[in-house]
């Protein structure tokens, strides 16, 4: 059952901080955790990575079950999402630029915000994983 954030939540995510997701690798059963920028957009959370990715081919060929953690700094308050995991093509999305746009300039200075979204759109192995709550 899909989980809806809270306004507390959705402030949280607003912030400028890193997330972990965790996906399993097929290969040795155990997850596999890398720092990640986030952003939660319509209740979902959103992911860039590219096709070369670990993240993106243990998705496609494991499981589509993932773990996030979201943790600023000093440590406190945390934020412990589970939920499952979608890849969204570029082509086939027509959010795509729109959540690149928002995620990049969560993260990036503005002088600098323009060249990686353009640097994103035109990558062509660029794909973002789209993760609906259910914990």
């Amino acid at each position: 059952m899909d989980k809806n954030f809270n306004e507390n939540q959705i402030n949280f995510l607003k912030r400028k901080i890193f997330g972990s997701i965790s996906v399993i690798s097929p290969r040795t059963g155990l997850p596999h955790i890398t720092p990640v920028w986030l952003l939660e957009f319509e209740n979902k959370l959103y992911v860039i990575t590219t096709t070369q990715s670990s993240k993106y081919k243990f998705i496609t060929k494991n499981s589509n079950k993932v773990g996030v953690t979201v943790t600023p700094p000093d440590g406190y308050p945390y934020l412990g999402i589970a939920g499952v995991a979608q890849i969204r093509y570029k082509t086939e999305f027509s959010n795509y630029k729109t959540i690149v746009t928002h995620m990049v300039n969560k993260y990036i200075k503005k002088d600098d915000a323009d060249a990686r979204i353009e640097r994103i759109m035109h990558t062509e192995d660029r794909i973002m994983i789209e993760i609906t709550p259910e914990k």
